[in-house]
């Protein structure tokens, strides 16, 4: 466990310096995804100045004030009921920050032997077109899921799952929904012999221009061969952010880690 805290916050630092100015911004919409092990979920904010804000989860009724001395970290830990359950369909579970200045914001799903954390894309960065990124697990893993977060009302999204899901959708069959500002959509598979990759999200208004954000990951899949499942959390660029040639690092003694 203190491993992986210790590769977080390298990685946290490590971004916020090579990246700072494509993930610095005052309004964020994010959903954060179910983890086998269930504990409140966490928040951290970094600024280069004092700043103030709010974070709000509307399904919950939940507020938080936000105060970041200027040059630190601050944590925030939501309820759990932050974290969606594990459900296909339509869930109130948007977590918004808004803040007075710029910061960096990332999101954290702390439970012991099992966590994950993404760093947080600001609204202005949000696209209409993405395609999902998973893992394929071992048969008795727990299934990959993917999350779609509306920043605005009336948000028409299409989406072609590229296996079946758990909520009945077909393979290869296109299907619509609609979602209101501080809703999610959450799709899930649970085959261990196969996952969500490949499967599409785009908006089908697109004269609207109306960005949400999009999550992949796994509640719990087996990495490395030890016999345990890991939680796996992260936010998705939108399709014309990709590029062309990336470079993949393995832990190290680890199968099926990169």
């Amino acid at each position: 466990m203190l491993r992986r805290i210790f590769i977080f916050i390298f990685l946290i630092g490590f971004v916020f310096k090579t990246n700072a100015q494509s993930t610095k911004g005052k309004d964020f919409w994010f959903a954060y995804i179910p983890n086998l092990v269930s504990v409140p979920p966490d928040i951290y904010i970094s600024s280069d100045q004092d700043v103030t804000g709010t974070i709000t989860v509307q399904g919950i009724g939940y507020t938080q004030a936000v105060n970041v001395v200027g040059g630190t970290t601050a944590r925030y830990t939501l309820p759990i009921g932050a974290v969606p359950p594990y459900n296909e369909g339509i869930h109130e579970l948007a977590v918004h920050v808004e803040t007075c200045e710029f910061v960096t914001v990332y999101a954290v799903n702390p439970g012991n032997a099992s966590s994950d954390a993404t760093v947080v894309f600001p609204t202005s960065s949000l696209g209409i077109e993405y395609t999902a990124l998973n893992m394929t697990g071992a048969p008795n893993d727990w299934g990959d899921v993917v999350s779609i977060v509306a920043t605005e009302d009336n948000t028409d999204i299409e989406i072609t799952p590229s296996v079946n899901t758990d909520g009945g959708e077909l393979a290869g069959v296109p299907f619509t929904i609609t979602l209101n500002e501080g809703e999610i959509y959450l799709l899930r598979h649970d085959n261990g012999g196969d996952d969500l990759t490949g499967t599409t999200i785009k908006g089908v208004n697109t004269a609207n221009c109306l960005p949400f954000a999009v999550f992949s990951g796994s509640q719990c899949i087996n990495i490395g061969g030890c016999g345990a499942c890991d939680h796996l959390y992260e936010q998705l660029l939108p399709d014309n952010n990709l590029g062309l040639t990336y470079a993949a690092i393995p832990l190290a003694q680890k199968n099926r880690s990169h």
